[in-house]
């Protein structure tokens, strides 16, 4: 059996300071998708350097431009990330390995490290944050980041 394909997807407004350390994270994957939402600085820019699935409309809301990317997207399973959002290397084989076993959940959360200066540090819950993601949506995609799911 042949490892299943993931897909990234960033939306984007206006980040060209944090979104070249997002997509550097991500640059394993096997498609990216950028979705910006007419940024008025190197945001575009930074984003063809990694990918050629830059896609540049207005923005419609948070939600359906989450949505829209998720359309667009190619995988067998779909990382959604925001722009200020980075996938650790531990993080990065966990999902080498649910790839590989392609499963066994449909759909994963992703705890958050919240950094500040540089440091991480803690929150109400004394640990990672965890994520909001949830099961939905059309197709079973869900428009709340960061979460990981597969394309059914």
């Amino acid at each position: 059996m042949t490892r299943r394909r993931l897909s990234v997807v960033v939306v984007t407004l206006n980040e060209e300071e944090r979104l070249r350390a997002c997509l550097e994270s991500v640059a394993w994957a096997d498609e990216v998708v950028v979705v910006d939402a007419l940024s008025q600085d190197k945001t575009a820019q930074i984003a063809r350097e990694f990918t050629d699935r830059v896609i540049v409309r207005p923005w419609p809301g948070f939600a359906a431009q989450k949505n829209f990317g998720l359309a667009e997207a190619g995988g067998d399973w779909i990382l959604s990330l925001d722009a200020d959002e980075q996938v650790s290397p531990e993080l990065r084989e966990e999902i080498l390995g649910v790839l590989a076993a392609d499963g066994p959940s449909d759909g994963y959360r992703v705890p958050r490290r919240n950094l500040f200066g540089g440091s991480g540090f803690a929150t109400a819950g004394s640990g990672p944050t965890g994520s909001s993601g949830s099961s939905g949506g059309a197709a079973g995609r869900s428009s709340i980041a960061p979460f990981m799911s597969r394309w059914t």
